[in-house]
């Protein structure tokens, strides 16, 4: 890894013939969380088995044992992603509006439940 790399790959560990495809795959899980994509064990060895091909690393297993060392190594912890969502297509949210307020034109205020901010139990 060169200038700009993550500090992670960086650290001091003991060297592997895999170091390559370890820090490719952890740059490829912080680019994704940067843009808040979602990203499973699955994936990361799918990648890995990638990533070993192009480099000419035939032996690479993508084994489960590697993923957990991999999460280990840069304390990942896999767990739902919670918060607001990304951001909206602006035309998409222009359209609705134009929408909403047909679909709500014969109601009155009192009769317009907000579905987004309480639960609805029956």
């Amino acid at each position: 890894m060169g200038k700009g790399s993550s500090r992670t790959c960086e650290k001091h560990h003991k060297s592997t013939d895999y170091d390559e495809i370890n820090c490719a795959m952890f740059e490829l899980f912080v680019s994704a969380r940067a843009k808040g994509i979602p990203i499973s064990g699955p994936l990361i060895q799918t990648e890995a088995l990638e990533t070993a091909k192009k480099l000419g690393k035939h032996n690479f297993k993508a084994s489960n044992g590697c993923l957990e060392s991999f999460k280990h190594r840069h304390n990942i912890v896999f767990k739902a992603v919670c918060g607001e969502g990304n951001d909206a297509d602006m035309q998409t949210v222009a359209d609705w509006k134009g929408k909403i307020e047909d679909l709500v034109a014969g109601y009155e205020p009192r009769n317009v439940y907000n579905g987004d901010e309480k639960g609805l139990f029956f």
